[in-house]
């Protein structure tokens, strides 16, 4: 590729960068609706565009020749045509699929979504609830006496924590009404009820020259992990002789299947023509999220820490949660109190960009964050960055289950998040806290660093679990 050529696509991408960012800083200021950390995201879209556009490589690179056939290239298939494409030093490459319809992870969702109520960050919470935790009889008698009403209670007694959600006055927004509570009793904890998402990704029917398929970590009995997702069609066929108990923490008249089907098949599915990491061990299937009204999924901050309390009643020792969203107190304490009992947290980054803050659960103290690679060790391009990242897993272009009844290929953090929850689990067995430590320095160990030397931002210590991938 010649200098002028590729001058010219830098500017061009600049040009677009300085025009989202001024048409983004308009709506900002014209809209209620588009709040900071909202313009933030879809700004990191842009800016993943910018970084790879800034690292083309100089044209003594090895690297020409690639760009060039991506240019010229005829080829209809539109799976992975610009994987090839790098930033022409060390490993830190990334990769141009584009499987995800929209960016939701972080509380950026559809129009339809516009309705739900926001916290003063921008970030979707359940509309008239307030959490209340650990909140003794006074606290109680207060929030009534102020003209709120205490709509349910639950004890979720494995982690010694108790939530009672609190419904606000009519008129009176979720902000104003949190801000009233904790003036009146700051000793008290309060908190949003946070809304999480899982992402929302364009599938297409296996392709099997992209695909990637899973041959087995191991097959195990007497082995249990937990996940943490939509709900679990067990009439798939690569899930039908599988061992899955389930738990549903919502309204089951309203229950999507579609991503918790695809994770589950990763994890313990097994078929004719597909097997999962860990076929034979029994999956602990926790449902937290309902349908939203613009038909995406959403999940609750309750419904995350209930479900959490539930895992760690069953003693599964790896607990998988290919999810992602805003800091939540409630959630924080309650995956810290499962880590305390020895419990492994797995979580996938997220896919808000690499210039998008941190999202959790992943970024917690002592959850395992997973970031996603192809199958050429380009980072997913949409994948979140941070010290938090643990690890590196191949995520994109994955052969899944998917809502047809058949299998497609999907990409996105949330699909290299199972295979480090495969890994863990066949060495874990059950709960505890030195064996887990020991386990994760191994990991450390085993893992190829990638990027930056030692663990960077990017790839965290390296990518594991390469091995369990071959092309079908």
């Amino acid at each position: 590729m010649t200098s002028a050529l590729k001058g010219d696509m830098k500017t061009s991408f600049t040009t677009i960068i300085i025009c989202a960012a001024a048409s983004c800083a308009l709506l900002l200021w014209a809209s209620p609706i588009l709040t900071m950390p909202r313009a933030m995201v879809l700004l990191s879209v842009f800016v993943s565009e910018a970084i790879a556009t800034d690292h083309l490589p100089d044209d003594d690179s090895d690297d020409d020749d690639a760009l060039d056939d991506d240019i010229n290239d005829d080829d209809d298939d539109d799976i992975n045509d610009d994987d090839d494409a790098g930033e022409g030093d060390d490993d830190r490459r990334e990769t141009d699929v584009e499987d995800v319809e929209s960016i939701t992870e972080s509380g950026f969702g559809d129009a339809d979504d516009m309705e739900e109520e926001f916290d003063s960050q921008g970030f979707i919470v359940q509309t008239a609830e307030i959490l209340a935790i650990d909140a003794d009889d006074t606290s109680l008698e207060l929030i009534e006496s102020l003209g709120f009403a205490v709509i349910r209670k639950q004890s979720l007694d494995a982690l010694n924590i108790s939530i009672a959600v609190i419904e606000t006055p009519p008129g009176l927004s979720v902000r104003d009404a949190i801000a009233r509570l904790r003036q009146s009793d700051p000793d008290a904890l309060y908190e949003f009820n946070h809304i999480y998402e899982t992402m929302r990704v364009s599938d297409k029917p296996n392709q099997a020259l992209d695909a990637r398929k899973l041959p087995a970590v191991a097959t195990v009995t007497g082995i249990g992990i937990g996940l943490i997702d939509t709900a679990v069609d067990t009439a798939h066929e690569t899930l039908r002789g599988s061992r899955i108990i389930h738990q549903i923490f919502v309204d089951a008249d309203h229950l999507p299947m579609v991503h918790g089907t695809s994770i589950a098949s990763l994890l313990v599915g097994e078929a004719d023509d597909f097997r999962g990491m860990l076929p034979g061990a029994t999956l602990y299937s926790a449902a937290v999220f309902t349908q939203s009204l613009s038909g995406g999924v959403k999940a609750s901050a309750d419904s995350l820490a209930s479900a959490l309390n539930w895992l760690v009643k069953q003693q599964v020792a790896v607990i998988n949660m290919s999810l992602a969203g805003p800091s939540n107190v409630l959630l924080q304490v309650a995956v810290r109190k499962t880590l305390e009992r020895g419990h492994t947290i797995v979580s996938a980054v997220g896919n808000d960009g690499p210039a998008a803050p941190p999202l959790y659960p992943a970024a917690y103290p002592g959850v395992i964050a997973i970031t996603a690679v192809d199958a050429n060790r380009y980072v997913y391009r949409r994948a979140n960055r941070g010290k938090h990242v643990d690890f590196s897993a191949i995520g994109v272009n994955v052969r899944a289950a998917d809502q047809r009844g058949g299998y497609g290929t999907f990409s996105g953090t949330s699909y290299a998040a199972p295979v480090i929850s495969a890994l863990l689990a066949a060495r874990l067995g059950t709960p505890d806290v030195t064996r887990q430590q020991h386990v994760f320095a191994q990991l450390q160990q085993q893992a190829m660093d990638m990027g930056a030397v030692g663990r960077d931002p990017v790839f965290g210590y390296g990518l594991l679990g390469e091995a369990q991938y071959v092309s079908p």
